[in-house]
């Protein structure tokens, strides 16, 4: 039987820890949740959206006000009632000029319907 050397083994011994520390650490990086956001950037995010959401929205439709005409009245009573993106559609129909649709008829007729109520 070799004899044995002390140094040789407490010197493997502490190797061999350093190598199990280094992988316990490398195990650790790997396995880490991912980074969760603070408050101040999800207050900055929802500032961003907001910043957005008032940019992107369009100017609402000016109606002409009148008193006199029955369908003028029924015709600002049907866009008051609309969404603002259906009210929205109906002017770029009538700035585009495409007006044969079976959406804008339907629109045509409520306001005829409307307004033949008003006149009577």
């Amino acid at each position: 039987m070799p004899p044995k050397n002390d140094d040789s083994i407490k010197k493997l011994g502490e190797r061999l820890k350093e190598l199990a520390a280094q992988m316990e650490a490398k195990k650790l990086k790997t396995n880490l949740p991912p980074k969760q956001p603070t408050i101040s950037d999800l207050v900055a995010e929802g500032n961003r959206l907001l910043a957005e959401e008032t940019k992107e929205k369009p100017a609402p439709i000016e109606v002409p006000a009148s008193t006199e005409n029955p369908y003028i009245q029924a015709r600002n009573m049907v866009l008051k009632k609309l969404p603002e993106w259906k009210r929205h559609e109906i002017e770029n129909m009538e700035k585009s000029g495409n007006l044969d649709n079976d959406y804008y008829r339907d629109f045509v007729h409520q306001v005829a319907v409307k307004g033949d109520q008003l006149s009577s």
